[in-house]
């Protein structure tokens, strides 16, 4: 069987991208060396991979803050990292919104050790 040949210049021209977007984003190059300080096994790397289940979830909104989340749409399509794995759109918008919510809330409200709420 051949081997492949590597693009070197290719490969360098990612390697340049990559390092581009963590020096710009220093958030995901945190979330990067957190991923990788804990030595992921192969599965836990794969289910980064697949496709996760979302269930359909009916929530009102008043118009405020749909065009807030509407304004939104052009920044979350020219991010580096989500524009390339998301589809900018409302509902897209919503779903980060409500993430990075609930992420607030949890830090916010989580019962200090040794203590239940």
């Amino acid at each position: 069987m051949m081997g492949r040949t590597v693009n070197l210049a290719k490969v360098r021209a990612a390697r340049a991208r990559i390092e581009a977007i963590l020096t710009e984003h220093p958030e995901v190059r945190e979330r990067t060396a957190a991923l990788f300080a804990a030595d992921p096994t192969a599965p836990e790397l794969t289910a980064l991979e697949e496709p996760v289940t979302k269930q359909a979830v009916s929530v009102k909104l008043d118009t405020g803050a749909l065009a807030r989340a509407d304004a939104l749409i052009p920044a979350l399509a020219a991010d580096p990292i989500l524009g390339s794995v998301v589809r900018a759109s409302r509902a897209e918008v919503i779903r980060l919104a409500l993430a990075e919510g609930l992420a607030v809330l949890e830090a916010r409200y989580k019962p200090a050790k040794g203590k239940t709420r």
